[in-house]
Parts: C-alpha cells; structure tokens; sequence
C-alpha cells in the first residue's frame, strides 16, 4: 500500500511538481507582501493618531517702508547742527579816539593798549575795561588795531601810524666819514708843529653841513602808561 503511494505522489510530483512550485512560490510573494503591507498600514494609523497639528498665525504681510532723506535729517540722528552765527561786519569807529600804541601778547592776557580819548592824556587799557568818556570798551587787542564794544556793535580802531613828515624831526642824517689823513701825516701842520695824538682822530664829517641833534620824541604818555603796568 505504501509503495502505491509513494509511486502515485512520485508520478504526480513529476506529472505538476513545476506547476506546484510555481504555486507555491507564489503565495510565499503573496504573503510576505500582504505583510509588508500591513505593517506599513499600521505604522501610518499610528503616525495619524500621534500627530497634532500646529497652530501656525498666518503671515502678516506689511507695506514697504519708505524713508526720505528730509525725515532723517530732521531726527539729527548726530546731533543738532550747529547753528553758525553771522558776525556783523566791523566799521571804523567814528569816536574821538586815537590808539598811539599796542603792547601785544599772543595769548591776550598781557595785552594793552595806549589810546587818547579827546584831549585827554593817553591811558593804558586791557580787554574788557571801559574807555573813559567815550562809552565804549575794549573787546580784543590785536597786533595792529584794536576792537571795541560800542553797545552791542563791534567796530574798529586803527593804530596811528606815523608819516614821514611828521617823523622828519626824529630822523637823523647819517654822516659820511672821511678820512682826512694817515697817522704820520697828520704830525705835521702847516706851523711845522706836531699835533697831539687826541688831534688826529677822525672826526665825523657830514656832505651836508654839521650833523643835527636829535631830538628826543616825548614819550611822557607812553612812560606813564609803562610805569602803571610795572613795566619801567
């Protein structure tokens, strides 16, 4: 009875045996493909009930902005700008002043100034004191005039400057010297007598006649206003 049975199965294997691979190979595929499909299922309904969804605000969308250049400069984002003050311009004073001298410092603190006011004598000023009888102070000193403060109005006062004629008679002549002989020479004069040695020093001769004196400048203004600062 085995051995029928053991030769039907052999005639059968042989008969179907590819056909029965071919089955049976395809329900292994089937299987293992219905499993992958599972599993990917499973994990997608998980994925699912573990997520939740963000609250996310829609964007806001704004308008450019613009900027204009007039809008930047008045924020003085440097500071404010500095307002430059326009100075008046600087006239001749019409007072009766004269400034005869200027004791000048670079630096301004020993700075004076000589100056007559009318007919009176010549006073010595620094910056910022008040000139007698004319109303009017002194705002700064410079090398070659002086500025004064007239009620709010800056105005000018020249040096006196001198000309030639009036400087005519504190001019010297220069002489020439000539000389009027050696040594030996002069031993001898026109007696036959010898002149002392003191006799024969050159002395000065002028084209022009005997040099002039010269005349000492009075200087009693200058010297009293000296004297004030300590000076002589």
């Amino acid at each position: 009875m085995n051995a029928l049975n053991s030769i039907s199965s052999s005639r059968i294997w042989q008969r179907h045996g590819t056909l029965i691979a071919w089955v049976f190979g395809a329900l292994c595929l089937v299987l293992v493909a219905t499993s992958v499909a599972w599993d990917a299922y499973q994990q997608h309904t998980v994925r699912i009930q573990n997520y939740t969804p963000q609250k996310i605000a829609p964007l806001q969308r704004t308008a450019r902005a613009t900027y204009q250049a007039q809008t930047i400069v008045r924020a003085n984002l440097f500071g404010s700008e500095v307002v430059k003050v326009k100075e008046k311009p600087i006239v001749k004073t019409t007072l009766n002043l004269k400034l005869q001298g200027i004791l000048w410092d670079s630096s301004g603190g020993m700075a004076r100034a000589i100056i007559t006011s009318g007919n009176k004598k010549a006073e010595l000023y620094a910056v910022g004191e008040k000139i007698k009888g004319a109303g009017a102070s002194i705002k700064e000193i410079r090398n070659s005039e002086v500025l004064l403060d007239r009620a709010g109005a800056t105005e000018s006062l020249a040096l006196v400057v001198k000309k030639a004629e009036e400087l005519e008679p504190f001019l010297v002549q220069q002489a020439s010297y000539v000389d009027r002989g050696s040594v030996p020479s002069r031993f001898q004069s026109s007696t036959g007598g010898s002149e002392t040695l003191n006799q024969v020093r050159r002395k000065p001769q002028s084209n022009n006649g005997a040099p002039r004196k010269v005349r000492r400048p009075n200087f009693s203004g200058l010297d009293k206003a000296l004297r004030k600062m300590g000076e002589i």
